[in-house]
């Protein structure tokens, strides 16, 4: 049985709509995209990104990650470094907004420790260890900072922040995180084992939003959460909780055999 629609045409009533053809194209082009991750300094993502992106990248350091972003997918980045000898010396870019800030559970002004061998970090010192230096910066929190610049939809939340990402997590609004397409983290348990309990309770509270995560460590040095409104579906995000995270565990294994 055929129908005539509003819009002059005459199709079958199974016939998909012009909508569900475009939705399926777009889950399909989805699907194809997402079988391998790209990896920027060690931290894992869905290759989502294109020009019109937005990419937010809390822990500059040397800049190396917004680099790797601005070749690769050429889309904006607003970027935080606490450290203001770090942050002089990224190369600044058209699209790149840089902030000599720390991001933190609060706006304001907070301490940071230099160390010899390893980041900057609010974290006091470890056994046997001394801060080279003490410096005064100034912090933001996230919702703060996507109020100020104004963000909207970001797709990418890339956070390297020695630490500090528990307290950003702690005192974020679920509204900013669920403003996130791609979170990103490095969590810094491997430094210190005590805050096993709290990043557990981060990654439990994103879950109960509604993200999906895929470790792609065995540890929790590179974690991925997924917000539903990214459009990946439950059978690629379970093909990288294993098949990618486990072949790319043995290929580096096979590095290290080889010299």
């Amino acid at each position: 049985m055929r129908r005539v629609y509003g819009d002059g045409t005459c199709r079958s009533r199974c016939s998909p709509t012009r909508d569900t053809i475009a939705k399926i194209v777009l889950e399909r082009r989805i699907a194809m995209t997402t079988l391998w991750p790209v990896n920027i300094c060690q931290h894992t993502f869905l290759p989502l990104l294109e020009r019109n992106s937005l990419v937010l990248d809390l822990g500059a350091n040397e800049g190396d990650f917004i680099r790797g972003i601005t070749n690769t997918f050429g889309c904006r980045i607003v970027s935080l470094e606490a450290m203001p000898h770090l942050a002089e010396a990224i190369a600044r870019h058209p699209r790149l907004s840089l902030f000599n800030e720390a991001i933190a559970d609060k706006t304001g002004t907070i301490q940071i420790n230099r160390y010899e061998k390893r980041c900057a970090s609010l974290f006091g010192p470890m056994d046997g260890e001394t801060p080279v230096s003490v410096t005064t910066v100034k912090s933001v929190s996230l919702h703060d900072l996507i109020a100020r610049e104004r963000l909207g939809t970001i797709d990418l939340l890339k956070v390297d922040i020695e630490g500090a990402e528990l307290g950003m997590f702690d005192a974020a609004p679920d509204a900013d995180l669920l403003a996130c397409k791609q979170i990103t983290v490095e969590f810094h348990e491997f430094l210190y084992p005590e805050t096993h309990d709290h990043v557990e309770k981060v990654k439990a509270r994103l879950e109960t939003l509604g993200f999906q995560i895929v470790r792609y460590s065995l540890d929790n040095t590179d974690v991925l959460f997924v917000n539903p409104s990214a459009g990946v579906s439950q059978l690629t995000l379970l093909w990288h909780g294993t098949a990618v995270k486990y072949s790319r565990g043995i290929l580096r294994r096979l590095r290290r055999m080889l010299g």
